[in-house]
C-alpha cells in the first residue's frame, strides 16, 4: 500500500476566480487589456516577477517539471521594458507553467506602453494582462498584495477533491507527471506532500514552500512514533 502524508489535509482552500479579485479596492483602477477569458480562471497564489527574461529564468531559476497552478504574477516588466518580443516570450513561458496572468505596474513610467503584439499574444493564449493606471507613480505593490493574499487565505471550498482533480486534468499532457501533480497538491494545501511505500520509504514528494529544507523522512518517522500511524493515508485507487 502507498501512503499519502499531509498534515493539513483539512485545509480545503483551492482558489478564487480572477474576476472576483478584480473587485478589490486596490484593483479598482486596473484594466484587463488582454486575455479577458482568463477572468473565469481560479487564482491560487500570488508571486512577483522581477527577472522577466524567459530564457534566463529557464536557465538560472526554473527547475525541470516546474508548474505553478493558478498563479497570478505582479511585475513592472522593467528588465524587458523596451523589448516586446521578450515580453511575448515571457507570457508564453509563464502560461505554459500554469500562470493565469500578470498585473503590470508603472506602464508609462517604465514600460512606455503595451505593444499590440504583446496584447495579441495574450489574447491568443488566454493569458490575462491586467494594467494598473497608466503614468501613476503613486500606486504601490503592497496594496494589491495585501488584499489579494487576504482573499486567497480566507477562501474555503468544501469540494476540494473534485476541484483539485479537475485542475490536474487541465495540466498539459507533457507535464502530467506524479511530480507535477504532487507540486500542485502541495501548493493547494500549503503543505508538504509525500507518497511512501508500505515500508514508509519515500517514493515521491513535493515541498511547501518549495525552498523548504525539512527532512521529510525524519518528519514522517517522528509522526509515526507520536501518532502510531500516518497523519493521513489512503491506498492509491481508493476513493
Amino acid at each position: 500500500m502507498l501512503n499519502v502524508h499531509n498534515a493539513k489535509l483539512g485545509v480545503d482552500c483551492l482558489g478564487v476566480k480572477l474576476e472576483e479579485l478584480m473587485k478589490l479596492p486596490s484593483l479598482q483602477g486596473a484594466t484587463v487589456v488582454a486575455g479577458k477569458r482568463a477572468l473565469e480562471r481560479e487564482i491560487m497564489s500570488l508571486s512577483f516577477l522581477e527577472a522577466c527574461d524567459m530564457s534566463q529564468l529557464r536557465r538560472n531559476v526554473l527547475k525541470p517539471n516546474e508548474y505553478f497552478l493558478g498563479e497570478l504574477d505582479i511585475t513592472s516588466l522593467y528588465t524587458i521594458k523596451d523589448d516586446p518580443e521578450k515580453q511575448c516570450e515571457l507570457i508564453k513561458g509563464m502560461h505554459d507553467l500554469g500562470v493565469v496572468g500578470i498585473i503590470i505596474y508603472y506602464v508609462g513610467v517604465f514600460v512606455p506602453s503595451l505593444d499590440d503584439s504583446f496584447l495579441q499574444t495574450a489574447d491568443e493564449i488566454n493569458f490575462a494582462i491586467i494594467q494598473m493606471p497608466v503614468n501613476d507613480k503613486n500606486i504601490r505593490f503592497n496594496e494589491a498584495v495585501t488584499e489579494i493574499s487576504q482573499m486567497l487565505f480566507e477562501y474555503r471550498n468544501s469540494e476540494f477533491e473534485p476541484l483539485i482533480m479537475r485542475k490536474i486534468s487541465e495540466v498539459p499532457k507533457w507535464s502530467q507527471t506524479i511530480e507535477t501533480e504532487l507540486k500542485m497538491l502541495a501548493d493547494a494545501l500549503n503543505s508538504n506532500v509525500v507518497i511512501t511505500n508500505g515500508r514508509n520509504e519515500i517514493e515521491y514528494s513535493a515541498r511547501w514552500p518549495r525552498s523548504s529544507e525539512l527532512n521529510l523522512a525524519e518528519s514522517i518517522n517522528g509522526t509515526e512514533k507520536i501518532c502510531g500511524g500516518s497523519i493521513f493515508s489512503v491506498e492509491l485507487g481508493e476513493k
